[in-house]
């Protein structure tokens, strides 16, 4: 006796499934429809992944047996769903980056550190220090200046901001971002590096910040860093070429 093929059952099973489903959707509400349309993109491409790929024998026969193994599938993909959820986030980051990076070429962007832009009266410069204000999803952190770039009289400010240690911040900084993504947000999913932030989101520290490690017995010291990836920006910190001096 020929042995069924449970593959050609299982693409027939879900194909008829998947044609009800799309019936059911023309007789809802157009809102009903935008609300569907996610399952919609996903079962369909359930579908012709089915038609494509060859499941072991006794998994096509145990899923031909579900009574809507299609449904069953999707459900499953709705709790796994977190890793696509990441690459979708990770897309985003990408693209806003390069439109970032467009935007810089086509506006005056400085970038040198220690020059000034002056804007409503407040002096902004490449590689200062500063707080962020309250009214900024980064309260209460510290950050550097890394570009400053103007458009039609507005002024925008690249930075990166000092990530948090302290238990206390941390928690803080996880709920604040949990409630704006509203979803559940760790350190580790939060940007910290090149965060466009618009001037009143910031107090910039007249005084050194508190990382400032001067050169000892020196009448001019300079900031000598403290290893963080902030210091090669910051314009407290000089790389001395002790080859120029004589």
């Amino acid at each position: 006796m020929k042995m069924a093929d449970y593959n050609k059952l299982l693409y027939e099973k879900v194909r008829v499934e998947y044609e009800s489903f799309i019936e059911a959707l023309k007789k809802m509400t157009p809102e009903q429809v935008i609300e569907k349309a996610y399952e919609k993109v996903i079962k369909e491409d359930m579908v012709t992944e089915i038609q494509q790929r060859n499941l072991e024998p006794d998994e096509a026969k145990a899923l031909c047996s579900e009574d809507h193994p299609l449904d069953l599938m999707y459900q499953e993909w709705l709790d796994t769903d977190v890793s696509y959820m990441g690459l979708l986030r990770d897309s985003i980051d990408d693209t806003a980056k390069k439109a970032v990076a467009e935007y810089k070429k086509e506006h005056r962007t400085v970038t040198k550190p220690g020059a000034v832009v002056e804007y409503e009266g407040v002096q902004y410069s490449v590689g200062t220090w500063f707080v962020a204000d309250k009214r900024s999803d980064y309260a209460g952190l510290t950050g550097i200046i890394l570009e400053l770039f103007e458009e039609d009289g507005a002024l925008d400010i690249t930075c990166n901001m000092s990530i948090p240690t302290d238990s206390e911040e941390i928690t803080a900084i996880e709920k604040r971002f949990t409630k704006l993504y509203q979803q559940p947000m760790t350190l580790q999913d939060i940007s910290f590096e090149g965060i466009i932030l618009a001037p009143d989101e910031i107090h910039v520290i007249p005084d050194k910040p508190s990382c400032y490690n001067p050169e000892s017995d020196n009448p001019y010291p300079l900031c000598v860093g403290n290893g963080s990836d902030a210091c090669k920006s910051c314009c407290l910190y000089v790389d001395l070429d002790y080859n120029s001096y004589e």
